[in-house]
């Protein structure tokens, strides 16, 4: 199967290995190109977590909802915004279609959504 789209399932065990600064960029690259609802691309951002330290902090804050994942894209939106939620969904897609593409496990996990407040009062991330 050579399609990334249909390539792409959840990994919940992770390779320690981190991705090269190359294929970081590449996911980046591929959440900038998510469509947004309303033209609002200034409603969401990400914030791409590869230091140890702060990954082993954020996991131990999930309960270990990360599972152990060597880099983390953590994608927020404002409140207030009517389509927020739905583009950091459809940019989340991307960057796993994009995981895929180049050999990356990843895995949506949205059941941590609920301590993103307490990572950044934690992290100031």
């Amino acid at each position: 199967m050579t399609d990334p789209v249909l390539a792409r399932h959840a990994v919940r065990s992770f390779k320690a290995d981190k991705p090269t600064a190359d294929e970081v960029n590449q996911l980046i690259a591929a959440f900038q190109a998510a469509p947004c609802g309303r033209g609002e691309a200034d409603v969401t951002q990400a914030v791409v977590v590869e230091d140890d330290a702060t990954l082993q902090r954020i996991e131990t804050s999930v309960n270990d909802a990360a599972y152990g994942a060597p880099l983390l894209f953590i994608i927020a939106t404002q409140d207030e915004s009517n389509f927020g939620e739905r583009n950091a969904s459809v940019a989340a897609e991307n960057v796993m279609v994009e995981a895929a593409s180049l050999g990356l496990g990843s895995v949506y996990v949205m059941s941590a959504a609920w301590h993103c407040e307490r990572i950044q009062r934690c992290w100031r991330i």
